[in-house]
């Protein structure tokens, strides 16, 4: 977690750094790594290059071999381990490989249409038959038989990515590159229609997992976790965030800054909603975001008041104003859950 320095008033000073910088790249693999290995995939943690056309291969070879795992009784510990070693090994690909890995996803783990028509029609051939207990017994296996074809081979996957410890931050990211793939793709591509359904696929299973009952409100003040702060003045999108004076200010006297969180991302705000308490309403929103007040309103629109430096005084509170709503994480977007929070908030 980063830490911030204190000037001479007690404002922490932005650090230079960022709190999670990305791996330094250059030519030169590290030291010790044998990249010709086949078994050998690079993590956040080792890799000091730009990943190759190999890397990409070595990720869906990687991939192949764990979906191959689903219908084995191979250890969990083991299914485990390779898909820690797969996120990381995706994580440190350029975009354009991880495209390329998107996509054989999509086209080659997905429903196996030809098992689904010999299931369907092994299906409709018992329903012929003269129905019995026996008969009823078979037609509910064929269903289940069929059920299961019907899941894509990658849902098994993200189930078993959303496990692992941040496993459920790597899927929301996971999301918004396959969101960004499909932006880019042509609609008359015949790769369009399996993206689409590899997107579809993963938004349902995070709208569940992201439901409402599952989310956490927190209100944040200048004591909450540096992290938490830093993270909040890099997600603003609507008033950018100048410095940490300017940050101080925004959940100090007389704002109120509220973040939805999840207990599997407890540390990532997803929705940051920020509230200005007043006198009156503001008349522009300029007014708000600049005053130097700790009221949240030009100085002239309440002549004679004066108020307390370090205390609120609920008796000046007339009204509270919603100026900035921001949704941090791409890949949640369509996501049931945040849209209702964006249609309460703006109703």
């Amino acid at each position: 977690m980063a830490t911030g320095e204190r000037d001479n008033n007690g404002v922490r000073k932005l650090d230079a750094k960022r709190l999670s910088a990305a791996p330094s790249l250059s030519n030169d693999s590290q030291a010790g790594q044998d990249n010709s290995n086949p078994d050998y995939y690079p993590s956040s943690e080792n890799i000091k290059r730009p990943s190759t056309v190999e890397d990409e291969q070595r990720v869906k070879n990687l991939l192949k071999e764990i979906l191959a795992y689903r219908e084995t009784n191979v250890s969990s510990w083991i299914v485990e381990s390779k898909v820690k070693n797969l996120c990381a090994a995706y994580k440190c690909l350029l975009k354009t490989h991880r495209d390329g890995v998107l996509k054989v996803l999509a086209s080659d783990h997905a429903v196996d249409h030809q098992m689904v028509c010999k299931a369907a029609t092994s299906l409709i051939h018992i329903e012929q038959k003269h129905e019995n207990e026996s008969n009823r017994r078979q037609i509910m296996k064929a269903e289940e038989w069929l059920k299961n074809l019907l899941t894509p081979q990658y849902s098994w996957l993200f189930i078993h990515m959303g496990r692992l410890e941040r496993g459920v931050k790597f899927l929301v990211d996971l999301r918004t590159d396959i969101l960004a793939v499909i932006s880019e793709m042509d609609v008359e591509d015949p790769a369009m229609v399996p993206m689409q359904q590899l997107n579809l696929t993963l938004r349902e299973m995070l709208s569940l997992w992201f439901s409402v009952g599952f989310l956490n409100l927190e209100r944040i003040t200048w004591r909450s976790p540096c992290e938490m702060l830093q993270k909040i003045s890099e997600y603003e999108a609507v008033h950018p965030v100048r410095n940490w004076t300017d940050l101080k200010r925004r959940v100090g006297l007389y704002r109120r800054c509220f973040v939805y969180t999840h207990s599997s991302m407890p540390d990532e705000p997803l929705v940051v909603l920020h509230t200005a308490l007043s006198d009156e309403i503001a008349r522009s929103m300029k007014g708000i975001v600049s005053a130097t007040s700790r009221m949240s309103v030009d100085a002239s629109a309440c002549p004679g008041m004066l108020l307390d430096t370090h205390t609120e005084d609920p008796s000046c509170v007339k009204a509270a104003i919603f100026y900035s709503i921001t949704s941090t994480q791409k890949g949640l977007q369509v996501c049931e859950t945040i849209n209702i929070f964006f249609y309460v908030c703006h109703t």
